[in-house]
């Protein structure tokens, strides 16, 4: 049995090494982000994860992989789950394999799940079945399919139907279908899909859910305009919001009492007891400001929901929940910080903070909101944690990550990208918008910090022992203070246009910056010159730094793992045995000595890094293809990759409907390790939209796909 962790983090590499010893092992795995549900006739929950199925047989507390069609390691999303009268049951992907997409589809299972056919080949939004066991497949790119042989053949079935992306589609107890589209209203057919009607349902918003109460009314989430009602098969429509805090709704389920929940964008979950016409918030349990995936009930009207990357049970019509899963699995883990009980704390992409008393095996969510990417955290002497977010400003913790406040008193910007903090106390924290900022309070009041930065911003703060205080920058080098930020010296204009990703320090206060084009830069007098150490490393994007206390030196090049210097980074080695995931995004080690890194996934090593006993082969053993870098990007984001020997390469971009959009690379390589850039609005590409888009690696032997995020 095998559970699926998954989750994104931030600092990175770019290189595979085969070793002796494995240096890591992976902890606090998890089935990830549940997206949808189904239950079949014996109570047994499958959820459709960003990580595959999942199934359930004693009410949510386990849960058992059920992937044997995974023919690669990478995953699809399950975007829809269906289970017919015989208990077979249908699932839909979307997140696609190498092109032509083999990935994505419809698979079948007649067992319980233990093992899965493939039905067809497209891109699946949702999947309901009718009281005949027609099966009908909402899709993204040809409308709605149906089936009328358990899966066996599918028809397109798109006669008035003109949209052809279908978010999803549904059926009330007369076996009439409804299908939802991303802003072009919904349609009904009363004849099996042969034909369809346009109704008048007054949005243009996209139709995220429909569902149905016992007396046929139709319910209808949208994206921006609430939840709509028609008590007559969709030929009239009015909006009942009444009590809603949010308008965008994801999810709608109705229980054997006719109460209607709606899972939310960014509110948690409502309840109505009367048809929509009032609707109160049913979150307690839920982490603030919960985005519900997806909702299901069961035939004892327990509720499950999908939210972030785990799954809730209510027993009592929402009035309390239960958490049933303990995973971490933002988009990416921004930040790890150890307070003094080596309790860790991570930040996470949109997921909001975990919280891991046991080295990371186990996670709770301390502290979320879809609203928020938490970017920076750091702990003071009395283990309150500050933590830095995308969107608003700066949040306090005085209770371990139980109760959470935003501290913004004179903190003008939104964009805190990172913290730091004295041997007294004082806060600094690095905006994005808005220049640094310093708190000598504990957060109460802030002071804006006169750094002659002209247009430039802060990227990083580091604090040496003697509280000189060191500012990295976009592109005007590094800046010092000895007078805790009031006035400050620019030591050097050679890295004017190099962005400091990281600043650290050894016992003897050396400094060492993680840069983003000459590698690891070192100084041993306060920052008045620089030497370059990059001898062993991968490439010379160096994002994360760590130091253990025996002034071994850890950083992470770019998609490349883990580097170790044991001799102040006159030599590096790699020590990425073990990490499934190469493109680690921060690194922290705790006073045993173990260090966590994130990435995909969160990782410990095995032992305490003090010790050095570990070997590695420096060259290339296997293919490699990266995460591009920066994901989301705009516009341009670059992809690494690596080849074990001379041979035809080629690097294709495409949209989600499979179409090429750009060629990369296309010509012979040498064995060795690469990089690519992709721009979407230069070249051959023009005007790219935003969304999902795939880029393959191709050889004669190989071939390998990664999803990359176009964010204007």
């Amino acid at each position: 049995m095998k559970k699926i962790f998954y989750s994104l983090i931030v600092c990175t590499l770019l290189q595979i090494n085969t070793f002796a010893q494995n240096y890591w092992e992976r902890v606090g795995e998890s089935i990830g982000g549940a997206i949808c549900f189904a239950i079949n006739s014996n109570s047994h929950i499958y959820a459709g994860t960003n990580s595959g199925v999942f199934k359930s047989t004693d009410n949510g507390y386990s849960w058992d992989e059920k992937n044997s069609w995974v023919t690669s390691t990478y995953f699809d999303d399950i975007s829809a789950i269906a289970i017919n009268s015989d208990d077979h049951i249908f699932i839909g992907a979307v997140n696609l394999n190498p092109p032509p997409f083999n990935g994505g589809g419809i698979y079948r299972s007649t067992d319980d799940g233990e093992n899965w056919i493939k039905l067809n080949n497209s891109l699946i939004s949702s999947l309901v079945i009718n009281s005949s066991s027609f099966i009908f497949a909402g899709s993204y790119n040809s409308g709605v399919l149906r089936s009328t042989d358990n899966g066996i053949n599918w028809i397109e079935v798109n006669n008035g139907l003109t949209p052809s992306y279908i978010k999803c589609i549904a059926k009330n107890s007369s076996d009439y279908l409804f299908a939802g589209t991303d802003g072009y209203g919904i349609f009904r057919s009363t004849d099996s899909g042969d034909n369809w009607t346009e109704l008048n349902i007054p949005t243009n918003k996209a139709i995220f859910s429909i569902t149905f109460n016992s007396s046929d009314y139709v319910f209808v989430g949208t994206d921006g305009d609430g939840v709509f009602l028609s008590t007559d098969n969709g030929e009239n429509w009015t909006t009942v919001n009444d009590g809603l805090t949010t308008s965008r709704i994801f999810d709608l389920a109705v229980n054997l009492n006719d109460y209607i929940f709606a899972g939310s964008y960014d509110a948690g979950i409502f309840c109505s007891t009367n048809n929509g016409s009032n609707w109160f918030s049913v979150n307690n349990g839920l982490p603030p400001g919960s985005g519900t995936g997806a909702l299901a009930i069961n035939t004892d009207n327990n509720i499950f929901a999908g939210i972030g990357g785990s799954i809730f049970r209510s027993e009592d019509n929402g009035n309390s929940w239960l958490k049933l899963i303990n995973p971490i699995s933002g988009l990416f883990i921004w930040a790890l910080a150890i307070n003094s009980d080596n309790q860790i704390f991570a930040g996470t992409h949109f997921d909001g903070i975990f919280r891991s008393a046991d080295n990371g095996v186990n996670w709770v969510n301390v502290f979320f909101n879809s609203y928020h990417a938490v970017y920076s955290l750091a702990i003071n002497s009395y283990d309150h944690i500050f933590a830095g977010t995308s969107n608003s400003g700066v949040f306090r913790s005085t209770d371990n990550g139980e109760n959470w406040i935003q501290i913004n008193n004179g903190f003008t910007a939104t964009f805190a990208r990172h913290v730091a903090i004295d041997s007294n106390n004082r806060i600094f924290v690095a905006t994005v918008d808005d220049g640094a900022f310093r708190s000598t309070d504990n957060g109460e009041s802030w002071t804006e910090l006169n750094i002659p930065l002209s247009s430039d911003a802060v990227t990083r703060f580091g604090i040496n022992s003697n509280d000189y205080i060191f500012a990295g920058t976009n592109n005007s080098g590094i800046f010092r203070s000895t007078d805790n930020g009031e006035s400050w010296v620019h030591l050097t204009s050679t890295l004017t246009s190099v962005m400091i990703y990281a600043l650290a320090f050894n016992s003897s206060n050396h400094i060492f910056a993680g840069t983003s084009g000459n590698g690891i830069i070192y100084s041993t007098n306060d920052g008045q010159t620089w030497t370059q150490k990059n001898n062993g490393l991968a490439n010379l994007e160096c994002i994360g730094l760590c130091i253990n206390s025996a002034d071994y030196i850890f950083t992470t090049p770019y998609n490349a793992g883990v580097f170790r210097s044991v001799d102040n980074g006159n030599s590096w080695t790699s020590i990425s045995s073990g990490l499934t995931d190469f493109n680690i995004q921060s690194l922290a080690v705790n006073s045993d000595e173990y260090m966590f890194a994130g990435s995909g996934y969160f990782f410990r090593s095995i032992n305490p890094t003090t010790s050095v006993e570990y070997e590695n082969d420096q060259y290339p053993s296997n293919h490699f293809l990266s995460q591009n870098y920066p994901n989301p990007f705009n516009p341009t984001t670059t992809i690494a990759y690596k080849i074990p020997e001379n041979e035809f390469v080629t690097i294709k971009v495409y949209d989600i409907l499979g179409r090429e959009v750009a060629m990369l690379v296309n010509e012979e390589k040498s064995a060795g390790s690469y990089e690519v850039e992709f721009n979407s609005h230069s070249g051959e590409v023009r005007n790219l939209t935003s969304g999902i888009y795939f880029y393959q690696l191709k050889t004669e032997e190989y071939s390998q796909t990664k999803k990359m995020i176009l964010l204007k």
